[in-house]
């Protein structure tokens, strides 16, 4: 008797087992990561499910997609190499399809001498020279605190690349080249960004920054 109890209690966890097997619902995320900047499709970007660690990577058109996801909120990070990473929380999966497009912001550079350097935005004021470099040594950005002010000749390729990095004032930026000594003071080449015009300015002038590191 006791033998047959246990065979039809195991019998029944088991339906009851399948049953819940059976009510799990499942669903399809899928979506397009673009530039923001752009618009243009991101290929090659990880995409996580990062509460389970499913991952995948966006096509050549952007797109990605996740099948038979089990039905809850998730939380979804996307990261490439010279783009900020991006995440949004709360997608909700249930049975059925759901849409999620995401943006990723570009990581502003330019090439020069065979190396990629990253620029940080515009210092939110003008700055004396010292108070350029103490600015530069106290910024964390990208999630990288390497920064520093160019050179002037990777001043002058900034100019070059203006367009491509974008958010340039027409304003003078200070470089980190010394030029010479006039009257007893120390003089630094400076570029103004309206014409290209390469300057000189004593360290206690008030100029635009814009930091640079080395990316590789």
């Amino acid at each position: 008797m006791k033998k047959l109890t246990a065979i039809i209690l195991m019998v029944f966890s088991f339906t009851l087992l399948c049953q819940g097997c059976k009510n799990e619902t499942t669903g399809t995320l899928y979506g397009v990561v673009t530039d923001s900047r752009t618009g243009e499709p991101v290929k090659e970007a990880n995409v996580e499910l990062s509460s389970v660690g499913l991952q995948t990577l966006t096509g050549a058109d952007g797109w990605y997609q996740f099948s038979e996801v089990k039905s809850g909120e998730y939380k979804m990070v996307v990261t490439k190499s010279g783009y900020n990473s991006s995440e949004k929380s709360g997608i909700l999966i249930e049975e059925g399809p759901v849409r999620c497009d995401l943006q990723l912001e570009s990581i502003p550079s330019f090439e020069y001498g065979g190396h990629s350097y990253m620029v940080a935005p515009n210092a939110d004021d003008v700055k004396t020279l010292a108070d350029a470099n103490s600015y530069c040594q106290g910024l964390t950005h990208y999630g990288f605190s390497d920064w520093r002010l160019p050179t002037k000749a990777e001043l002058e390729q900034m100019y070059i690349n203006k367009d491509k990095i974008g958010d340039f004032l027409n304003k003078v930026y200070w470089s980190s080249t010394y030029s010479s000594t006039q009257n007893s003071v120390n003089l630094y080449y400076v570029i103004h960004f309206l014409n290209g015009d390469v300057m000189e300015a004593n360290p206690g002038s008030k100029l635009r920054v814009r930091p640079i590191r080395l990316d590789h």
